[in-house]
C-alpha cells in the first residue's frame, strides 16, 4: 500500500482551499446578483445592459485564481504519482524557512554511500488553518524519500 507524502497533501489542500473560496465567492456575487435584480426597475436595459457588472460578479475571482488552480493541480498530481525513491527514516529537528509560514527540515541522508546535509520539500505550515503542521512533526523520527525528477526529498505522512 502506497503511503501520502506531505507534498501530496499540502497541494490537495491549496486545490481545496482555492476551490472553496472560487465558490465562496461565486455564492456571494450570486445573491449581489440577485438583489440587484430585484432592485431594477424591471427594464432589460438595466439589469442586461451592463456586462461589466455580471463579468465582475461572476468572473475576476475565479480568473484570477485559475493561474493557483493549475499550478497547484499539476503539483498535485505529480507527488501524488512520484515515486519516491531510497526511503530513510531520519530525525526531524532543524526547520529550515524560504517564505513566512512554510517551513521545511534540514536533515542528514544517505545517498551513493555518502552522507549528505539536505532540505525537505518546504510544505510544512506554522498557521492554524493548514495541513502539515509544524508541531505535528518537530522531534519525530519520520521516513523520507528521493523525487528523482525534483531533486527533492520529500516526507511521508504521519499515520
Amino acid at each position: 500500500m502506497r503511503k501520502e507524502n506531505t507534498a501530496e497533501r499540502y497541494y490537495r489542500h491549496e486545490l481545496n482551499a482555492l476551490l472553496i473560496a472560487m465558490l465562496f465567492y461565486d455564492l456571494i456575487a450570486a445573491v449581489i446578483v440577485f438583489f440587484r435584480v430585484l432592485s431594477a426597475d424591471g427594464s432589460n436595459a438595466v439589469i442586461f445592459g451592463e456586462a461589466w457588472f455580471w463579468l465582475l460578479a461572476f468572473g475576476l475571482f475565479p480568473i484570477l485564481c485559475l493561474p493557483g488552480l493549475v499550478y497547484a493541480f499539476f503539483r498535485y498530481r505529480h507527488y501524488k504519482s512520484a515515486e519516491l525513491v531510497n526511503v530513510q527514516r531520519v530525525k526531524l529537528d532543524q526547520t529550515d524557512t524560504v517564505w513566512r509560514n512554510l517551513v521545511g527540515f534540514r536533515i542528514e541522508v544517505r545517498m551513493d554511500s555518502m552522507e549528505y546535509r539536505t532540505v525537505t520539500k518546504h510544505v510544512f505550515s506554522t498557521g492554524p488553518f493548514f495541513c502539515n503542521r509544524l508541531d505535528d512533526y518537530v522531534g519525530k523520527t519520520v521516513e523520507v524519500g528521493y523525487d528523482e525528477k525534483t531533486g527533492e526529498w520529500i516526507v511521508f505522512c504521519l499515520e
